[in-house]
């Protein structure tokens, strides 16, 4: 599904270097929800689903917020607006749907808003 960019463009060689960036700073501040999740995003975008849903299950461990995981869940959409067919990406999705409410206080993260 990936192949739908144009294959001539450097959209793998900007996708390595946002994920470089990212787990460069995930190493530095690995409390950093947002990039967490950036950085989980990036792997589903390299077909990487184990690494992803390390990184998103990592991160619903530490109860992340409604609006971090709302951004999250967004950023997901996005990929699967350009990307439908991608199951793996879709299930990761579910995933951070059902880790809105785990614990009760976040049910209003998986909300279209």
């Amino acid at each position: 599904t990936r192949h739908a960019i144009d294959p001539a463009s450097d959209w793998r060689d900007d996708l390595d270097r946002a994920l470089t960036m990212a787990d460069e700073s995930y190493r530095a501040d690995p409390a950093d929800l947002n990039n967490m999740f950036n950085l989980a995003v990036y792997h589903v975008a390299r077909g990487d689903e184990a690494a992803a849903e390390a990184l998103y299950r990592e991160g619903l461990a530490e109860r992340p917020d409604a609006p971090t995981l709302r951004e999250a869940i967004r950023d997901l959409d996005d990929y699967l607006h350009l990307f439908p067919d991608d199951a793996p990406a879709a299930r990761l999705r579910a995933l951070l749907i059902a880790g809105t409410t785990d614990d009760g206080r976040q049910t209003t993260a998986g909300e279209e808003g």
